[in-house]
């Protein structure tokens, strides 16, 4: 959540600095969640600070995806039946929705 301020920031930066008023924040996306409260907690926070920008799907941690990252590979190659690749096409078809 710290993090988010700064990137407000520097979104800022940009629009002004580079004369880039139509910047916008697209959607946020909840990563490297699991099933503890702190992790809810977290992702309702982001989704009362964002509303709709929230991105429905929500990215699990996952060894799969964490594995293929420490080979440098896609994961869509390295675990293609995996849950990592499972959860990120539902993020594309969400994206794609959002057109």
């Amino acid at each position: 959540m710290k993090g988010i301020t700064q990137l407000e920031n520097t979104i800022e930066q940009v629009r002004q600095n580079l004369d880039r008023a139509d910047l916008r924040v697209a959607g946020v996306l909840c990563t490297m969640t699991d099933h503890t409260n702190v992790a809810g907690d977290v992702a309702q926070a982001i989704r009362n600070r964002f509303g709709d920008l929230t991105f429905r799907t929500v990215i699990p941690k996952n060894i799969k995806v964490e594995e293929a990252h420490s080979r440098t590979e896609s994961v869509l190659t390295y675990a293609p039946a995996s849950k990592g690749v499972a959860v990120y096409q539902e993020l594309v078809k969400e994206v794609l929705e959002c057109g």
